[in-house]
C-alpha cells in the first residue's frame, strides 16, 4: 500500500512530461497489457459456422458451411470452428482451470506493480460476421486457401482495479477479430496433436484457408466513465477518454465441449484532432390533445457523446429547471447523426412551459440547447387518437433496474395488446391497452419478477388486427 501513496502531484508531473514528449501518444505503446488465456466463447450447442474439411469431406451435405449436428460431427467435434456467440469469462476446460487475466505491464502507471492491477468485463455478444476473402478480396470468399471471416463483439462494460478496489470503468466496449480459416497442414497437425486418425482419408492438401492457428488479428475500442473512474487514471486517456483495444497473438482452440482463446490485450489512449461531440439540426417541443409535451430533437452529427437529458421548468429560467431524465438518454454516436424524441406529462398547473436539452460528451463537458416551450390550458378531455401508433421507446437503450417508455395510441373503438419479447421469442411482459394515448413505463422486470438478461428484445403492439414491432436494449 505504500506504493499507493506516491500516486498525486509527483504521478501527474511525471504524467504531464510523457505528455509533454510524445510518450503518452496512441501510437507509442501500451498503458496497459494483460496476458489472457482461456477466455472461453460459447458451448458447443450452437450452429457450426465453417469445418476443417473441403467440399469433397464426406460430411452429411458435403459443404464447407454446415449447420447442425449429426453423428459426423459428434465423433469429430474438434474439427469443426464457428463464430462464437458470447464470449465469456468462464471455466473452459474439462479440468476446470479457468480463464487466466494478468497484467504484466502498466506503463501507465509506472509506480504500481503490475501484479497489483486486475482487469474485469462483462460478456461480450457477437452482433456481426462477415465470411471474406482475406488472401485476394476480388475472389470469392470460398475460395481454396484464401477464406477466413470478420467477427465483431461488443456491448461489455470493464472496468481496471488496484488491489481489487475499482480505478477505470470502461463503458461499451467493442473488438473486431480477423479470423484466416485453417490451411491443410494446420488442420493435418492439429488431428494429429489430438491423437487421433484423419478422417475418411481427408488429405492436408485440401485447404481451407491460410491459416487460424496463425494470424488471427484483433482491435477494437472503448470509452472511460469519467465520473466513476479515478481521476488520475482517467486522465491517462485524456483528451477523447476512448480506449483503444489491440489484442495481440490471438489463438483459438477448441475442446470436445467448447472453445477459448489465448491473447495479450493492450489498452492506450487515442490522441485525434478537437472535434465538436454533438452538431444538434432540430429542437422542438408540441402538445398532444392529452397536455402531454412531446420534444423531438435531431443531430446532423454524434462523435464522443454520452448522451443527453431533458430538463424543465415554468419560468425561463434555466437555473431554475428541473432535471425529467435521471437516466441519461443515450447518445447513437453515428456520424450521420440520430433522431430522438421524449414525452413530458408532469404539469402541475396551466401557464408556459420550458423545455432544455442537454449534450453531455465522454470528458464530462455538457451543453444546453433551447428553451422550447409549450403553452398548457386549462385540463380539457383528451380526444381520441385516430389510429393505431407504437412510439419509440424512451431511453434505449436503458440500465436494468431503471425505466424506459414507450408511447402508444389505440384509436377509438380499439383496444390492444403491448407485448415484449426476447431474442428466443419468449414473451416476456404483456399490457393490456384500452383507446386512447398511453405511455407504457418498462423497469426490465419480467412477468413472474424477474430480471431481464441483457440484451436485444422487441416490443410489439397488436391493435385493431395490425401489429406494429420495434426493438430495445437492456444493459447492465
Amino acid at each position: 500500500m505504500k506504493r499507493l501513496n506516491l500516486i498525486g502531484k509527483p504521478l501527474a508531473a511525471f504524467f504531464a512530461l510523457l505528455m509533454t514528449i510524445g510518450l503518452l501518444a496512441a501510437d507509442a505503446y501500451p498503458l496497459f497489457t494483460f496476458d489472457i488465456e482461456r477466455l472461453e466463447g460459447t458451448d458447443r450447442n450452437t450452429t457450426w459456422i465453417f469445418d476443417f474439411d473441403s467440399p469433397s469431406f464426406p460430411t452429411h451435405d458435403g459443404n464447407w458451411f454446415t449447420f447442425g449436428n449429426t453423428t459426423v460431427y459428434a465423433m469429430y467435434p474438434f474439427l469443426h470452428y464457428y463464430a462464437e456467440d458470447t464470449v465469456k469469462i468462464q471455466d473452459p476446460l474439462p479440468a476446470g482451470i479457468g480463464t487466466l487475466i494478468e497484467c504484466i505491464a502498466a506503463d501507465g502507471m509506472p509506480l504500481l506493480e503490475p501484479a497489483d492491477i486486475g482487469l474485469s468485463f462483462s460478456p461480450f455478444t457477437l452482433t456481426n460476421l462477415d465470411r471474406a476473402n482475406l488472401v485476394n478480396p476480388g475472389n470469392p470468399w470460398t475460395t481454396p486457401g484464401e477464406s477466413g471471416d470478420i467477427r465483431t463483439y461488443a456491448h461489455s462494460n470493464g472496468y481496471l482495479s488496484l488491489n481489487g478496489e475499482p480505478k477505470l470503468q470502461i463503458l461499451n466496449m467493442e473488438f473486431e477479430i480477423t479470423t484466416p480459416y485453417p490451411s491443410g497442414a494446420e488442420i493435418s497437425s492439429y488431428i494429429a496433436g489430438m491423437g487421433v486418425a484423419l478422417p475418411y482419408g481427408w488429405s492436408p492438401s485440401e485447404n481451407i484457408g491460410p491459416g487460424i492457428f496463425t494470424g488471427q488479428q484483433g482491435r477494437g475500442f472503448g470509452y472511460v466513465d469519467v465520473a466513476n473512474s479515478d481521476p488520475e487514471w482517467a486522465a491517462l486517456f485524456a483528451p477523447s477518454y476512448k480506449v483503444i483495444i489491440e489484442m495481440e497473438g490471438v489463438v483459438s482452440g477448441t475442446t470436445f465441449t467448447s472453445s477459448y482463446h489465448d491473447f495479450l490485450f493492450h489498452l492506450l489512449a487515442e490522441e485525434h484532432d478537437e472535434v465538436t461531440p454533438v452538431v444538434l439540426s432540430s429542437f422542438t417541443a408540441t402538445l398532444t390533445g392529452g397536455n402531454q409535451a412531446i420534444l423531438n430533437w435531431s443531430t446532423a452529427s454524434e462523435t464522443d457523446m454520452i448522451g443527453f437529458r431533458v430538463l424543465q421548468s415554468d419560468t425561463e429560467n434555466l437555473s431554475e429547471a428541473i432535471n425529467l431524465t435521471p437516466v441519461v438518454i443515450p447518445a447513437e454516436n453515428c456520424s450521420c447523426g440520430a433522431q430522438y424524441s421524449f414525452a413530458a406529462s408532469e404539469f402541475d398547473h396551466p401557464g408556459t412551459w420550458w423545455f432544455w436539452l442537454e449534450s453531455i460528451d465522454m470528458n464530462g463537458s455538457n451543453k444546453f440547447f433551447g428553451p422550447v416551450s409549450i403553452n398548457i390550458t386549462e385540463p380539457q378531455t383528451p380526444s381520441l387518437p385516430d389510429r393505431n401508433n407504437l412510439g419509440f421507446a424512451h431511453p434505449n437503450p436503458f440500465v436494468s433496474g431503471a425505466q424506459t417508455r414507450i408511447p402508444i395510441e389505440i384509436k377509438a373503438g380499439d383496444s390492444g395488446k403491448l407485448e415484449i419479447y426476447n431474442l428466443s421469442g419468449q414473451r416476456v411482459a404483456s399490457f393490456p391497452l384500452s383507446q386512447g394515448t398511453h405511455t407504457i413505463s418498462w423497469n426490465g422486470m419480467d412477468s413472474q419478477g424477474q430480471s431481464c438478461a441483457s440484451g436485444i428484445y422487441f416490443y410489439r403492439l397488436n391493435a385493431g388486427g395490425q401489429s406494429q414491432t420495434r426493438k430495445m436494449v437492456i444493459l447492465k
